[in-house]
């Protein structure tokens, strides 16, 4: 079956951590479950592209060159009219596999107070869905990298910050998100003009999504533990920077090996994360 969405894949929300789904209903759990990282990678995304949109083992997206048609004129007059012609750009997505299997023999699953296979399932889509979220984050920092475009500070700071939009700006792009690691969101919380934003957002989203506010007029701040080199914050504009290609979305496959007397899933993806526009994206190195 394909898992279309995280809240499928999970499917056990906060209030029911100390019960777990199994064929006879629910049995209830003697295992504490790790704490997992929230996933904000999906909320980054300027174009997502399925299975139906990708023909072969690759996909090309056709980009339009910013400012880069002929000059309009002014003609003399009597001379001919130059040809206005629009320039293109093209960047090709090729998706990697990944995957693996859990597998439990019918002893544990016979043995254990609680749905071990269910759980084993879980993280492993769990896990692979964590990779789409750092790939899509490392995206970010190659699209910067390529572009050129990094600021540099001592602790996360408004002037860090601020040169780090302005690399953006310069090129005809906006600021829309910024993403931090723990240490750098210790950095904003003591500055007066991130407290003094909406900073907490409202109810359980700030909790669950890592959405932990916002900075200068609605850029919004997240929280994550995926970002790939330490010490990086990242800023992109959200409607232009990254592009996720999933030729398969995370897909469990239930696998039994008789002989062995075991049973098991595997689990399986295909999809590539890649900039679209590079001048999009912006690294702040923090020392």
């Amino acid at each position: 079956m394909a898992i279309k969405g995280l809240t499928e894949l999970f499917g056990i929300t906060s209030d029911e951590s100390h019960m777990l789904e199994s064929d006879t209903g629910y049995i209830y759990n003697t295992m504490i479950k790790a704490v997992q990282d929230k996933l904000i990678g999906g909320n980054l995304l300027a174009l997502r592209l399925g299975p139906n949109d990708i023909h072969g083992k690759s996909v090309d997206v056709q980009l339009q060159d910013r400012n880069a048609m002929v000059t309009l004129g002014p003609i003399a007059e009597g001379a001919e009219i130059p040809q206005a012609k629009q320039a293109f750009s093209e960047l090709t997505y090729t998706p990697l596999k990944y995957g693996g299997f859990p597998l439990i023999t019918e002893e544990m699953i016979e043995d254990n107070k609680f749905a071990v296979l269910d759980l084993n399932i879980k993280e492993a889509g769990y896990q692979m869905a964590r990779i789409i979220d750092k790939e899509i984050l490392k995206a970010i920092e190659t699209g910067a990298d390529a572009a050129s475009h990094n600021s540099a500070c001592t602790g996360l700071t408004l002037a860090g910050i601020n040169t780090a939009m302005e690399y953006l700006e310069l090129d005809g792009y906006s600021a829309t998100d910024l993403i931090v690691a723990p240490g750098e969101a210790k950095d904003l919380r003591q500055l007066d003009v991130f407290n003094d934003a909406s900073k907490t957002g409202s109810g359980d989203s700030a909790v669950n999504t890592k959405l932990i506010g916002s900075i200068y007029g609605g850029m919004k701040v997240w929280e994550t533990l995926n970002i790939n080199t330490p010490g990086d914050a990242l800023i992109l504009d959200r409607s232009e920077a990254i592009c996720l290609a999933e030729k398969r979305p995370i897909t469990i496959k239930n696998y039994d090996a008789t002989t062995r007397d075991m049973r098991g899933a595997v689990a399986t993806m295909r999809m590539a994360a890649g900039y679209l526009r590079k001048e999009a994206c912006c690294t702040i190195t923090v020392s």
